[in-house]
């Protein structure tokens, strides 16, 4: 049986996208996507990361509001709280996105109107 593991969606970021850097001084993007589902009343919350450069492209062009559609797989962890209190946390780990429209910086992502040519 072949492993499959894809997730993708369509949503707005909840709030402004956070860069991090892990111990080899690594970028990390996390973020949170609000994906609506027309049948219940308030969204889902997606936690989300996005390693390396991507990650600090995404943080240049998107910020709280913007609409991006995320590809990535499902990754899920446990650890044990200061309290000794176990915690499950699932993550969506990107490997590809878009912003379709963002509320940072228009200009950046406006398409060019094809020019007619005689």
């Amino acid at each position: 049986m072949a492993y499959v593991n894809n997730f993708q969606c369509c949503g707005f970021l909840a709030r402004e996208p956070e860069i991090r850097y892990d111990a080899e001084g690594r970028p990390r993007t996390i973020f949170v996507v609000a994906l609506n589902n027309p049948r219940k009343k308030s969204p889902s919350y997606i936690d989300c990361i996005l390693w390396g450069e991507q990650g600090v492209r995404f943080t240049d062009l998107c910020n709280k509001g913007t609409e991006v559609y995320l590809q990535g797989e499902v990754e899920t962890s446990v650890f044990t709280d200061r309290l000794g209190s176990k915690h499950k946390a699932t993550t969506l780990v990107v490997e590809k996105w878009s912003a379709s429209r963002s509320t940072k910086d228009p200009s950046v992502l406006r398409i060019p109107k094809p020019r007619l040519t005689e």
